[in-house]
């Protein structure tokens, strides 16, 4: 489990290099973008690698709710998972699992 300086220390270090991509992300991280791709999310608000809601891409990536970039997209989800699973993408992964969500 990776805590939140980590998560935040790679992708900082990914923006120095100059990209970021899925790689980049912890693996949990990785399993959740995959799963969300595989469901039906067309009578919903969700958008984004991370299939965020239109509410939560505005409280944890404010201005940048609309953004394309999978940087700030995971940026705006990383809040979300400090907020909801204390900063761990494994929990985020285990719950989704059971419940076949995040």
């Amino acid at each position: 489990m990776q805590n939140k300086i980590e998560i935040l220390s790679r992708a900082l270090l990914a923006t120095i290099a100059g990209g970021f991509s899925k790689s980049d992300m912890p693996a949990a991280a990785q399993w959740i973008v995959d799963a969300e791709a595989t469901r039906d999310h067309s009578q919903s608000t969700a958008f984004g690698a991370f299939k965020m809601l239109e509410a939560s891409r505005r409280h944890y990536m404010g201005a940048n709710w609309q953004s394309t970039d999978l940087q700030q997209q995971y940026q705006g989800a990383t809040k979300y998972i400090n907020d909801a699973y204390g900063g761990s993408w494994d929990k985020a992964e285990a719950f989704w699992k059971k419940n076949g969500y995040y």
